[in-house]
Formats: structure tokens, sequence, C-alpha cells
């Protein structure tokens, strides 16, 4: 009797911090997804913290979700009081006689700064290089995942292998680390374009200030401008060219020294603040300069470095944005026709925001029905892929098209966007 009110004891605050995130996380309103999704931790997560009896969830996510909640510290003080019972249970000379609990990584190593992943203990200096390699390796599978299945399948693996950086990060002293920090800009810049094309904004320019922070430790120069090139890319979300221009003038400082497919990408986005700005002449002179270093990549993995899908069709499909930027859609109809079908598979989900702009413009030119068409096989993309970013600008071809409601090819585009709850 006295073992059975022992372990349900050791079980309470756990079981009571699992039903508190719960209780909170309904009361706010938000499904397991979208609060994942708010602390930058994936579904699973939020999921295994809400399941009494399971491993302790890690200090980093409790303390996220405290914060995204407002708990003021409650949640973090139940799952302090969960550890120190724990411990106590396993303290217990008589341990094995009651039912046993899966001990958590997290509460005997501690967690590394993101949570959700124990640190990795023992690690020598000479371990590091095979682990980073690996890790390397897994990072252009991740590109290749992203060019092809979009943020949905890509997203959570990456922020998995950023906790093992992480981990290994803080086994890792001098040059070492250096390396180590260097692997984790990368992929934190990865997750900052992944949490863009998912429609997060605030994620992304946080995860963008996280690899920007670790390119300066580790005086990675490269990498550092590569962090300017998103912050102009996320200008452009946002429609503001001076900020667009002027970060990828200040991403091209290291100017030689950037391998040609990092100066291409950069430079066809400095064209997009031209055509935010309404220079016509300025983005089209400066997409003709992207040329000089366009790339040839059909693999999509990025083994050639970042920006290696600056190829010669995807710096014209750039193009063809800028004029439907510069409203010249019969110039972009153009260009789509042409390059669209030449653009490589493996560059999927680029191929569905090629699409729904290519159907905006010819919703532009008085095409409906090849624009309803068009932005059909951008939603199935755009959806099957998590693409949030595609299927925004699909709203504005929806808008676009209201004219020609009673065209069946146009009803059943709106319909299919209203299905979801985007109209």
């Amino acid at each position: 009797m006295n073992e059975d009110r022992a372990y349900d004891e050791a079980h309470s605050a756990a079981i009571l911090l699992a039903s508190e995130i719960k209780r909170r996380r309904h009361q706010a309103e938000l499904s397991q997804p979208q609060l994942a999704r708010r602390i930058g931790y994936t579904r699973q997560y939020v999921s295994l913290a809400e399941r009494p009896g399971h491993n302790l969830p890690s200090l980093g996510i409790v303390k996220a979700i405290d914060e995204e909640l407002g708990a003021g510290g409650q949640l973090l003080a139940l799952r302090e009081q969960a550890h120190r019972e724990r411990q106590a249970r396993r303290n217990r000379p008589d341990a094995s006689a009651g039912p046993q609990t899966p001990i958590s990584h997290a509460d005997t190593a501690g967690t590394d700064p993101l949570g959700g992943v124990p640190l990795l203990s023992g690690l020598a200096s000479s371990d590091i290089p095979d682990l980073l390699g690996h890790l390397r390796e897994q990072w252009h599978l991740l590109v290749k995942t992203d060019n092809l299945f979009g943020p949905r399948f890509a997203l959570s693996s990456v922020h998995e292998h950023l906790r093992l950086v992480m981990s290994i990060a803080r086994s890792a002293r001098g040059l070492v680390r250096r390396e180590v920090v260097t692997l984790a800009a990368q992929y934190a810049e990865s997750a900052a374009w992944l949490h863009e094309d998912a429609g997060e904004t605030s994620l992304a320019e946080r995860w963008t200030d996280r690899a920007m922070e670790w390119s300066h430790e580790a005086d990675d120069r490269l990498m550092l401008a590569w962090t300017l090139f998103r912050r102009s890319q996320q200008a452009t979300t946002n429609r503001d060219p001076a900020r667009v221009i002027g970060m990828a003038h200040a991403a091209h400082r290291e100017g030689p020294a950037l391998p040609p497919s990092m100066r291409a990408a950069i430079t066809q986005q400095e064209a997009h603040g031209y055509a935010l700005d309404g220079d016509a002449r300025a983005a089209q002179r400066t997409l003709d300069k992207a040329h000089e270093w366009a790339v040839s990549d059909t693999t999509g993995d990025a083994r050639g470095g970042h920006g290696s899908f600056c190829t010669a069709g995807y710096l014209e499909l750039q193009r063809a944005s800028c004029w439907l930027t510069l409203g010249q859609p019969r110039k972009a109809v153009e260009l789509y026709d042409r390059v669209l079908p030449i653009l490589p598979a493996v560059y999927r989900r680029d191929r569905g925001i090629a699409l729904g702009r290519f159907a905006l413009a010819s919703a532009a030119v008085g095409e409906p029905e090849r624009a309803a068409r068009l932005a059909g096989e951008a939603l199935d993309i755009a959806r099957s892929s998590g693409s949030v970013r595609t299927e925004n600008e699909l709203r504005a071809v929806a808008n676009a098209l209201t004219r020609y409601d009673t065209l069946p090819s146009v009803a059943a585009f709106r319909a299919k966007l209203t299905f979801n709850g985007d109209l």
C-alpha cells in the first residue's frame, strides 16, 4: 500500500503538468499544430508534453509553452516539482518494487538551448568530425526534401537536427566549436526559409536572427552574406523596396569571395527590389547581370552551395515575377509559358509558386479559364507541401477572377480555395 501511494505521489505533478498544458492550450483556442508553430517546435513535441505518464517534457519546451500561454511560471514550477518527485523515486532503494517509469534523458542530462533533445554526453573532440559529417549530409537531403515536398515534410527534421547540432556545440571548444556553430547557422537559415514558406513570418525572422548570430560567432562571412540575402527576401514579402535593395547590397559586400551561385541569388533578389520600386530598367539590367553567375543544378540538394537553385530557368521565372510586379502581365505570361515546362522536376515547390503567379498574370490579360486551371494546380502543390506563402498569393488570383464566377472552371477553383477557409 505504501509503495502504491509513493508511486501515485511520484506521478502527481507530471500528470498535473500534462493536463495543465492541455487545459491552457484549449483555453487559448489553439490546436497542437498551432501552438507548435508559435513556439518553434513540431506538433509531436506538444503532443508528448500533453501525454501523462510519458517522459517528462524538456525544460526548453515547457518554458516556451509557459511563455506563449501566459502561465506566469506555473508550468515551469510543475515541471520542477515533477522532476524532484521522479528523482526521489529513483533514489528509493525499493524503486524496482513498484511500476516502472521510463527515465527521461532530459531529466538526467539537461537539454540544449532549443529543448526537446538531450545533450550528447561523453563526447570527445575526436568524435565530432564524424558527427558533423553526418549532419552535413543530412542537411543536403533536407534541402532536397524541401524542394520536392515543402516545409510540411522538411521543417520538423530541420528542428530535430538543429537540436543535435547545438547539443554537440555544448561539448565543443575553440576551433571545433566554430565548425559546429557554422553548421548551426546553416540549419538555422534553413529553418528561417521553411517558416517563411509556411507563412510564419515571426519565426522566420527569429531563425534568421539566430543564423546571423551564429555566423558572427563562427566568423563565417559567406554564411553572414546569406543571412542578409534572407533578410532581403523577407523584406520583399513586406513590400519594402528600400530594405530589399539595401540588404542585397549588404549581402554583396564580400564581392568576388562569394561563389557564383550566391552572387546570382543575391543579384536576382536585388532585382525584385527595383521592381517593387517601379524601376523596370534597373530590374531587367540586374537580372541580366545575375545570368553571368547562373548555375546548372537538377538535383536540388544544394551540393553546389547556397543559391545553387539559381539556374538560367529559375532566373527567367524571377524575371517573369518582376514583370508581374511592374504591371506588365503579358510579358510575364510569355516567360512563364516558355520556362515552366523546362523547370527541373525536383523543384516542385518552386513550380507551385510560379504556377500561382502565372495564373495571376493570365487573369490580368483576360484568360480566366487558363488562370483557374493554373491556380488549381498551384493550390494542389501548396496544400500538399504546406506552402502557405503560395496559398496566400492564390487569394489574389481568386479576387482577380471574381467577375468570371459564371465560368465553371473559375467557380470550381474559388470553391476549392474557399473550402479550406481562404476566402
